[in-house]
Protein backbone atom coordinates (compact mmCIF):
# COMPACT_ATOMS: atom_id res chain seq x y z
CA UNK A 1 0.00 0.00 0.00
CA UNK A 2 2.69 2.38 1.23
CA UNK A 3 4.50 1.31 -2.53
CA UNK A 4 1.27 2.28 -4.27
CA UNK A 5 1.03 5.75 -2.72
CA UNK A 6 4.47 6.82 -2.93
CA UNK A 7 4.25 5.75 -6.79
CA UNK A 8 0.70 7.53 -7.22
CA UNK A 9 2.33 10.94 -5.53
CA UNK A 10 5.58 10.24 -8.02
CA UNK A 11 3.24 9.71 -10.89
CA UNK A 12 1.05 13.39 -9.65
CA UNK A 13 4.54 14.81 -9.52
CA UNK A 14 5.61 14.29 -13.10
CA UNK A 15 2.15 14.65 -14.43
CA UNK A 16 2.17 18.47 -13.06
CA UNK A 17 5.68 18.40 -14.30
CA UNK A 18 4.42 17.65 -17.59
CA UNK A 19 1.91 19.91 -17.31
CA UNK A 20 4.17 23.01 -16.71
CA UNK A 21 6.43 21.81 -19.44
CA UNK A 22 3.38 22.22 -22.01
CA UNK A 23 1.90 25.26 -20.66
CA UNK A 24 5.40 26.44 -20.93
CA UNK A 25 5.78 25.12 -24.39
CA UNK A 26 2.55 26.71 -25.58
CA UNK A 27 3.42 30.29 -23.91
CA UNK A 28 6.42 30.37 -25.92
CA UNK A 29 5.37 28.37 -28.96
CA UNK A 30 1.90 31.25 -29.37
CA UNK A 31 2.85 34.24 -27.84
CA UNK A 32 6.09 34.63 -29.07
CA UNK A 33 4.89 35.07 -32.21
CA UNK A 34 1.85 37.35 -31.23
CA UNK A 35 4.05 39.95 -30.25
CA UNK A 36 6.46 39.65 -33.02
CA UNK A 37 3.33 40.03 -35.07
CA UNK A 38 2.17 42.80 -33.22
CA UNK A 39 5.53 44.48 -33.65
CA UNK A 40 5.38 43.67 -37.45
CA UNK A 41 1.39 45.52 -37.73
CA UNK A 42 3.18 48.55 -36.00
CA UNK A 43 5.95 48.97 -38.25
CA UNK A 44 3.16 48.43 -41.23
CA UNK A 45 0.84 50.77 -39.98
CA UNK A 46 3.24 53.66 -39.07
CA UNK A 47 4.30 53.39 -42.68
CA UNK A 48 0.62 53.66 -43.91
CA UNK A 49 0.52 56.43 -41.69
CA UNK A 50 3.71 58.30 -43.32
CA UNK A 51 2.11 57.08 -46.65
CA UNK A 52 -1.72 58.13 -45.96
CA UNK A 53 -0.10 62.03 -44.93
CA UNK A 54 2.17 61.49 -48.26
CA UNK A 55 -0.72 61.39 -50.79
CA UNK A 56 -2.39 64.09 -49.42
CA UNK A 57 0.39 66.58 -51.40
CA UNK A 58 -0.65 64.55 -54.43
CA UNK A 59 -4.60 65.38 -54.18
CA UNK A 60 -6.63 68.32 -54.60
CA UNK A 61 -9.97 69.04 -52.95
CA UNK A 62 -12.47 71.38 -54.27
CA UNK A 63 -11.36 74.78 -52.30
CA UNK A 64 -14.97 74.59 -50.59
CA UNK A 65 -14.28 72.00 -49.04
CA UNK A 66 -11.21 72.72 -47.26
CA UNK A 67 -13.06 75.87 -45.97
CA UNK A 68 -12.51 75.26 -42.20
CA UNK A 69 -9.40 75.90 -40.28
CA UNK A 70 -8.63 72.35 -39.82
CA UNK A 71 -7.94 69.37 -42.01
CA UNK A 72 -10.07 66.29 -40.93
CA UNK A 73 -8.03 62.95 -41.47
CA UNK A 74 -11.06 60.12 -39.81
CA UNK A 75 -10.68 56.67 -39.18
CA UNK A 76 -13.80 54.15 -39.52
CA UNK A 77 -13.90 51.16 -37.49
CA UNK A 78 -11.01 49.27 -35.84
CA UNK A 79 -8.27 51.72 -34.96
CA UNK A 80 -5.45 49.41 -36.52
CA UNK A 81 -3.26 52.16 -36.46
CA UNK A 82 -2.88 52.52 -32.46
CA UNK A 83 -0.92 55.89 -31.71
CA UNK A 84 0.87 56.05 -35.34
CA UNK A 85 -1.59 58.75 -36.43
CA UNK A 86 -1.17 60.96 -33.62
CA UNK A 87 2.20 62.62 -35.03
CA UNK A 88 0.18 63.80 -37.84
CA UNK A 89 -1.80 66.39 -35.28
CA UNK A 90 1.35 68.29 -35.59
CA UNK A 91 1.34 69.15 -39.34
CA UNK A 92 -0.81 70.70 -41.92
CA UNK A 93 -2.29 69.77 -45.32
CA UNK A 94 -3.09 72.38 -47.76
CA UNK A 95 -1.64 74.98 -44.14
CA UNK A 96 -4.63 73.41 -42.73
CA UNK A 97 -3.77 71.66 -39.33
CA UNK A 98 -4.56 68.07 -39.04
CA UNK A 99 -6.90 67.07 -36.97
CA UNK A 100 -7.40 63.04 -36.31
CA UNK A 101 -10.88 61.87 -35.37
CA UNK A 102 -11.94 57.74 -34.59
CA UNK A 103 -15.55 56.36 -35.14
CA UNK A 104 -16.64 53.08 -34.73
CA UNK A 105 -19.95 53.04 -36.78
CA UNK A 106 -20.11 55.65 -40.15
CA UNK A 107 -23.55 56.56 -38.39
CA UNK A 108 -21.19 58.01 -35.75
CA UNK A 109 -19.47 60.32 -37.95
CA UNK A 110 -20.63 63.80 -36.66
CA UNK A 111 -18.89 66.36 -39.13
CA UNK A 112 -17.21 66.61 -42.41
CA UNK A 113 -13.75 64.44 -43.16
CA UNK A 114 -11.79 65.55 -45.67
CA UNK A 115 -9.58 62.16 -45.85
CA UNK A 116 -11.66 58.57 -44.23
CA UNK A 117 -9.66 55.21 -43.67
CA UNK A 118 -11.70 52.46 -43.70
CA UNK A 119 -10.86 49.80 -41.51
CA UNK A 120 -10.95 45.73 -42.71
CA UNK A 121 -12.95 45.47 -39.93
CA UNK A 122 -15.80 47.82 -42.00
CA UNK A 123 -15.42 45.38 -45.12
CA UNK A 124 -18.93 43.83 -45.10
CA UNK A 125 -20.42 47.38 -45.12
CA UNK A 126 -17.91 48.92 -47.56
CA UNK A 127 -20.22 49.32 -50.32
CA UNK A 128 -23.03 51.39 -48.17
CA UNK A 129 -20.63 53.23 -46.11
CA UNK A 130 -19.23 54.75 -49.99
CA UNK A 131 -22.57 55.09 -51.31
CA UNK A 132 -23.35 57.39 -47.61
CA UNK A 133 -20.15 59.22 -48.29
CA UNK A 134 -21.19 60.05 -52.24
CA UNK A 135 -21.83 63.15 -52.00
CA UNK A 136 -19.09 64.33 -49.99
CA UNK A 137 -15.37 65.94 -51.40
CA UNK A 138 -13.66 62.83 -49.22
CA UNK A 139 -11.04 60.85 -49.74
CA UNK A 140 -11.62 57.23 -49.07
CA UNK A 141 -8.65 55.34 -47.97
CA UNK A 142 -8.64 51.43 -47.02
CA UNK A 143 -5.80 48.41 -46.88
CA UNK A 144 -8.82 45.94 -47.58
CA UNK A 145 -9.01 44.01 -50.42
CA UNK A 146 -11.36 44.95 -53.09
CA UNK A 147 -11.76 48.14 -52.01
CA UNK A 148 -10.80 50.81 -55.05
CA UNK A 149 -12.85 47.37 -56.93
CA UNK A 150 -15.95 48.43 -54.21
CA UNK A 151 -16.09 52.07 -55.25
CA UNK A 152 -13.47 53.14 -52.64
CA UNK A 153 -10.63 55.60 -53.82
CA UNK A 154 -7.72 54.68 -52.70
CA UNK A 155 -6.18 50.83 -51.93
CA UNK A 156 -2.92 50.47 -50.04
CA UNK A 157 -2.11 46.83 -51.13
CA UNK A 158 0.83 44.84 -49.21
CA UNK A 159 3.81 43.32 -51.39
CA UNK A 160 6.26 41.51 -50.12
CA UNK A 161 8.93 44.12 -49.34
CA UNK A 162 6.67 47.17 -49.76
CA UNK A 163 3.17 49.02 -50.06
CA UNK A 164 1.39 49.87 -53.77
CA UNK A 165 -1.88 51.14 -54.20
CA UNK A 166 -4.79 50.78 -56.33
CA UNK A 167 -6.33 53.87 -57.56
CA UNK A 168 -10.36 53.98 -58.32
CA UNK A 169 -9.64 57.58 -59.63
CA UNK A 170 -13.05 57.58 -61.74
CA UNK A 171 -14.47 57.88 -58.09
CA UNK A 172 -12.61 60.46 -57.28
CA UNK A 173 -13.42 62.93 -60.27
CA UNK A 174 -16.61 62.11 -58.92
CA UNK A 175 -15.96 64.08 -55.68
CA UNK A 176 -14.41 66.87 -56.93
CA UNK A 177 -11.06 65.21 -56.17
CA UNK A 178 -8.00 65.90 -58.36
CA UNK A 179 -5.38 63.21 -57.79
CA UNK A 180 -1.66 63.89 -59.54
CA UNK A 181 -0.33 62.01 -62.43
CA UNK A 182 2.78 61.29 -60.49
CA UNK A 183 0.53 59.37 -58.27
CA UNK A 184 -1.19 57.47 -60.65
CA UNK A 185 1.90 56.98 -62.22
CA UNK A 186 2.64 54.51 -59.77
CA UNK A 187 -0.62 52.58 -58.94
CA UNK A 188 -2.83 50.40 -60.51
CA UNK A 189 -5.85 52.18 -61.87
CA UNK A 190 -9.20 50.62 -61.74
CA UNK A 191 -12.01 51.19 -62.83
CA UNK A 192 -11.30 53.87 -65.83
CA UNK A 193 -10.53 52.87 -69.11
CA UNK A 194 -7.61 54.38 -69.56
CA UNK A 195 -4.87 56.93 -67.75
CA UNK A 196 -5.82 59.71 -70.16
CA UNK A 197 -8.99 60.01 -69.18
CA UNK A 198 -7.46 60.44 -65.16
CA UNK A 199 -5.31 63.58 -65.70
Amino acid sequence: MAIYFSALVKSDSILIFLRSIVSLCLTFCFFVPIAQADEEATAEYKLKAALLYKLTRFVTWPEQEVKTSNFAICVLGENVFADALEPLRKREVKNHPIEIFYFSQSEDINQSCQLIFISDSKKAFIRQIIQRLNNEATLTLSDSSEFAASGGMIEFVQGERNIGFKINSAKAKQAGLSIAAPLLELAEIVGADDRKSLK
